[in-house]
């Protein structure tokens, strides 16, 4: 009788940043496993070996930021793979693929839950020397980008075209935070980075353009709003998806603390101070000091807005809600995927970004595993014209139909004519919407900002901007338009294919109704011209008579990138 053989060694694998917080989270649940032979790779030895002592795993005092004992470690230990986890990536300096280049160098397969655009893009510069090697390299193995791009990898499925791509991360107040995380949100707010947005290369800045973010779940989560953040989804998601618009944004949970971020960005963008990172040790500390308020649970989502091949437009979304504080636990999640499917032999050599590397069925039993909730909600998508309208807004031509059904960030140019007011109260209540000035033709540029319920339309009539918002009203076929403190119910109707806008009733400051000696006449009219071209007429009377403004031109969609 033989003896049996031995079993085989496990696979190592070096933790770097493993006393981290997502780096812990990733190292405890490796060492569950039991199928790793995990270092513990950190610069504080104390933390190090508490840590060990509570959770398992050798140790391994190391500074990632030393090339030489990198690559002396490397030698010596030999591991299957490194997964760099310390962060924040965006701080990494001119040689932020030093580890990587070193886990090249010794054979040994690299990946990183980087969520640092311009880093996670720029990994493909390394593909060469990793294909040689035989070795694969993977930078953003997280929520953002492989999370995300597994979710969008689904909703997409289908689509012939895709309006617009967004994704979301809103945390629970109580869920912990490491320095890092800290670190990477203050280092964010104020700062420009190009985004794509209506088919173009648009400038943007950290923590603006806030939108409210509505989870499903069981129990769904409360509203949050979220903002605009720098993510590697905003370089990488254009071209994979042909989307017009892409957008990914994060919000807190307290409201002030949210907030106050969003103010803070201006004084950034206005030049009155550099960056908030010097703030970020009281930062870290006041979050510690709230972090009883609140809850500990959050989610992510990711939207898709696209048309099928009956021309049909579709919101397909999907949602992911955790509680219990696990949250911080999400984003490894992709690591611990991969690291099976690198094991298994089931991922290519070479080196690039983590996207589309992971299905999301593989994520969503991950998930599972460590409590998240999942679900996907396709529904039709219509618009705010298309529902006020109804049935009448089929017969409306085709340049008229497709202006007022767009999703996302669309713009428009063309020319117009404008007559200016007749006389000082009709100049005063001119001045006071914002509308433009008379002038022979000028050019005329129009960019309607549409979600379903909801559409900001800037218009700027050669240097003249003018910005209102427009929402459902209280009645059908009713929508309602604010300019700054005046807003006004608009009864749309169609007739002979021309779409008219008669003003019903005015508000000043949200609630006061106004009277009818101040109310204006509307005649507005959109249709088409013979070519076919989008032509709109505004005329807006005082009730005597006096003209307040009368602008009329054509539009056309503006050339994109």
């Amino acid at each position: 009788m033989t003896d049996p053989s031995p079993p085989a060694p496990r696979p190592k694998l070096l933790i770097i940043g493993a006393t981290g917080l997502f780096g812990g989270h990733l190292a405890r649940q490796l060492i569950a496993a039991d199928r790793w032979d995990v270092v513990l790779v950190a610069r504080d030895a104390r933390r190090l070996a508490d840590f060990s002592r509570d959770a398992g795993g050798r140790t391994l005092v190391l500074d990632r930021a030393d090339h030489g004992a990198v690559t002396r470690a490397l030698a010596h230990e030999k591991p299957f793979a490194v997964i760099d986890t310390a962060g924040p990536f965006q701080q990494y300096g001119s040689d932020g693929y030093a580890l990587a280049r070193a886990a090249i160098r010794h054979g040994a397969h690299y990946l990183d839950i980087a969520d640092a655009a311009e880093f996670v893009a720029g990994i493909e510069s390394l593909d060469a020397e990793a294909t040689a090697a035989g070795v694969t390299v993977l930078s953003g193995a997280s929520s953002t980008p492989a999370l995300a791009a597994a979710a969008a990898d689904r909703l997409v499925d289908g689509l012939v075209s895709v309006d617009s791509v967004e994704g979301a991360i809103v945390p629970g107040n109580r869920t912990p935070r490491g320095r890092s995380v800290t670190e990477a949100i203050l280092g964010q707010v104020g700062k420009p980075m190009r985004v794509w947005r209506d088919g173009r290369w648009q400038t943007a800045w950290g923590w603006s353009d806030a939108r409210t973010i509505a989870l499903g779940g069981t129990p769904a989560l409360k509203p949050r709003r979220a903002v605009l953040v720098d993510t590697p989804d905003r370089l990488l998601f254009p071209d994979r998806y042909k989307a017009r618009t892409v957008a990914f944004r994060a919000g807190l949970e307290l409201s002030f603390m949210q907030r106050a971020l969003e103010a803070a960005h201006w004084i950034l963008r206005l030049g009155l101070a550099a960056s908030l990172l010097p703030l970020s040790g009281i930062a870290y500390r006041a979050a510690g000091w709230l972090a009883g308020f609140g809850s500990d649970r959050g989610g992510m989502q990711v939207r898709v807005v696209g048309s099928q091949a009956d021309g049909t437009r579709e919101e397909r979304t999907w949602s992911m809600v955790i509680g219990d504080g696990q949250g911080p636990k999400v984003p490894v999640q992709p690591v611990v995927v991969l690291l099976d499917k690198l094991r298994a032999g089931g991922v290519a050599a070479g080196a690039r970004p983590a996207v589309g590397e992971v299905t999301l069925g593989e994520m969503e039993a991950a998930l599972a595993l460590i409590g998240a909730s999942t679900s996907t909600q396709n529904r039709p998508w219509t618009g705010l014209f298309p529902n006020a309208v109804g049935n009448r807004f089929a017969s409306l031509p085709q340049a008229v139909r497709d202006l007022h059904s767009g999703y996302g960030e669309n713009t428009y140019e063309g020319t117009a004519e404008c007559d200016g007011p007749d006389g000082l109260l009709a100049w005063c209540a001119a001045r006071l919407v914002g509308l433009p000035p008379a002038g022979a033709t000028t050019t005329v540029r129009v960019t309607i900002d549409a979600s379903e319920h909801r559409e900001v339309w800037t218009r700027r009539f050669g240097r003249h901007t003018m910005r209102s918002t427009l929402t459902p009203g209280a009645a059908p076929g009713e929508i309602r338009e604010r300019f700054g403190a005046l807003s006004f119910a608009i009864a749309l109707h169609v007739e002979d294919g021309t779409l008219h806008y008669p003003v019903r009733a005015g508000r000043a400051f949200g609630g006061i109704p106004l009277p009818r000696w101040l109310l204006p006449v509307s005649i507005t009219r959109e249709s088409v011209d013979a070519d076919g071209r989008f032509t709109f007429d505004v005329q807006l009377l005082l009730p005597r008579g006096h003209r307040i403004a009368h602008y009329r031109g054509s539009l056309a969609p503006a050339a994109t990138a």
